[in-house]
């Protein structure tokens, strides 16, 4: 008979490494487990065989038994075993003896007070026999070394206690198979969190993307979510073959490639562009998930912020609106003073600012009452509109008194506003039954090209809008 090194003969080394393969290559922890059972069975010479696992909790639980179909005494079921505590398991292996890489716990020294599954089988009348209470044990390690499982054999073939040459087998089977079982255990809890990552990925509520990109930062595979599909009007394929930047609308000041290369963690905002052409406000938040020499993939939440923005924008307005007349309101001169200051530095055209206050409107209150005084105002900064450019900016600063910017525009342009601005205030109001007439004081306050000192400015014409009042007689009559 052929024999190896160790001393075994050559079908028992291929019965192992065949037993060995069929662990190997079980798709599931569970499949593996049985293979490592049924594997013990067939090759170690033992007719029953356990495999406890080790679970957080500190306890042992039985995953998979088998038996000898041809030994009735081998009749074992995993309901049958109880769990196990690792500290009682240890217990017993400092009351037991080495037998090589396994642990032999002899009846005599053995705790009579274990709640075990017991064969039914008769004390041996042999000092080496195999007595009921017999317990032999192979510690089940991972690549690291950490106890992970442990293998429990009963029942042995020779009915009686494992030789050093079968204790060997059943180590080295024992070793093997527990990094093999520590491998499947690894790659089955990942499949579980792939399937997770799946589920949350696929039924997201909001758009998700993994991307890959290359070293030039273009996208080279991934995968997107049916909500971001749906958001962007795109298929799956479409996403695969559109770079990031093309997905972002032009005019902004935003790279979306290189904030998701870069890792750069927070929420960016942006207008992306549908399939139909039309845009969508949407915040991206990203994170690099695995970066190599070449590639780099990252995670994308693409959020719909489009009523979020509308509601922020209308808030907005309602705050720098007036609530009158629907002009610009008080809150917003600062800024639009500045904006008048940039546009004419850069422009290298004039600007100016006109101070507007309503002559009479005391006498429209104390006259027709409140109600009629709101509408005159409206009417007055309708008319004030009409007088201006699109792009020019009507502010009510508060009461009666208005404040108009005009940037790039020349002294005449400006003079020809003022008397427009002039003749249609004074144009009659229809309020009800009554014609309401009222007229404005403008005060003008005009500069060149250059920098430009907006307090000055407003209140230059400020100053001059109060000149003008008392050379008109500082009100006008109803």
């Amino acid at each position: 008979m052929t024999t190896d090194a160790h001393g075994y003969d050559a079908a028992t080394v291929h019965d192992l490494l065949a037993a060995l393969r069929h662990v190997q290559t079980r798709t599931s922890y569970a499949d593996s487990l049985q293979a490592v059972v049924d594997g013990v069975v067939a090759v170690a010479g033992f007719d029953v065989a356990v495999v406890r696992v080790l679970h957080r909790d500190g306890h042992l639980h039985c995953e998979a038994v088998a038996g000898n179909p041809d030994n009735p005494l081998a009749a074992v079921d995993v309901g049958d075993l109880e769990p196990l505590a690792l500290a009682d398991l240890q217990a017993e292996f400092d009351l037991g003896r080495p037998l090589g890489d396994l642990v032999f716990l002899h009846h005599a020294d053995a705790p009579h007070d274990v709640d075990a599954w017991v064969p039914d089988l008769p004390e041996p009348l042999e000092a080496d026999g195999w007595h009921p209470m017999d317990a032999l044990w192979a510690p089940m390690r991972d690549d690291d070394g950490v106890l992970h499982a442990v293998l429990g054999v009963d029942l042995p073939r020779s009915g009686r206690v494992p030789d050093a040459r079968q204790a060997e087998v059943l180590a080295l089977f024992a070793g093997q198979a527990g990094v093999a079982l520590a491998h499947s255990r690894l790659a089955d809890r990942l499949r579980h969190h792939e399937r997770e990552f799946r589920m949350a990925f696929d039924h997201a509520v909001n758009g998700m993307a993994l991307v890959h990109l290359d070293a030039r930062g273009q996208v080279v595979g991934g995968r997107v979510n049916p909500m971001l599909c749906t958001l962007l009007g795109r298929t799956p394929e479409e996403f695969a073959t559109t770079p990031l930047s093309r997905l972002v609308a032009p005019g902004q000041d935003v790279d979306l490639t290189a904030s998701v290369v870069s890792g750069a963690t927070g929420q960016v905002e942006l207008r992306a562009l549908h399939a139909d052409g039309t845009q969508r406000w949407v915040g991206v938040t990203s994170a690099v998930v695995a970066r190599g020499d070449d590639r780099v993939t990252a995670i994308l939440h693409v959020t719909d912020i489009g009523e979020q923005r509308r509601l922020g924008d209308e808030l907005l307005r309602q705050a720098n609106r007036d609530e009158l007349t629907g002009l610009w309101n008080r809150r917003v001169l600062d800024s639009r003073l500045d904006q008048l200051a940039a546009q004419v530095e850069a422009s290298g055209v004039g600007g100016a600012v006109l101070f507007v206050d309503v002559d009479g409107f005391k006498g429209v209150n104390d006259t027709y009452g409140h109600l009629a005084g709101d509408r005159t105002l409206v009417a007055v900064g309708s008319r004030l509109q009409e007088s201006v450019r699109p792009d020019d900016v009507v502010i009510r600063i508060g009461g009666d008194e208005f404040v108009v910017l005009l940037a790039g525009i020349t002294p005449e342009a400006m003079e020809g506003v003022v008397a427009r601005i002039g003749s249609r205030i004074a144009c009659p109001i229809e309020v009800g039954e009554v014609a309401i007439s009222v007229t404005a004081s403008v005060g003008v306050a005009y500069t060149g090209a250059g920098a430009v000192d907006t307090d000055a400015l407003l209140a230059l014409a400020d100053s001059d809008m109060y000149a003008r009042k008392r050379l008109s007689g500082s009100g006008h009559p109803v």
